[in-house]
């Protein structure tokens, strides 16, 4: 799973009902943002979820596309509140 922010409280510690209000992941977008992603957007996500410091030049060759490309979607998905680094 990828996650957006979970400052507020450590893993597992939520009380059931806490665990029940809060919203479901959905495919094609990162909750709670309205930003729609795609298959390339969730890799960039999960690499960044294996390594947070990883470079755009070593997304870039984990992932198979352009420094360019990953350099793009980061921005857009940062800007849109989508993804917090």
């Amino acid at each position: 799973s990828v996650h957006r922010e979970g400052g507020f409280a450590a893993a597992g510690t939520l009380p059931r009902r806490g665990r029940e209000i809060l919203p479901e992941v959905r495919r094609g977008t990162l909750v709670p943002s309205v930003a729609p992603v795609d298959d390339l957007d969730w890799r960039i996500c999960l690499e960044l979820a294996r390594d947070g410091r990883a470079s755009i030049a070593q997304l870039s060759r984990a992932i198979g596309v352009s420094a360019s490309m990953i350099a793009r979607r980061l921005r857009r998905l940062t800007a849109d509140g989508a993804l917090h680094v």
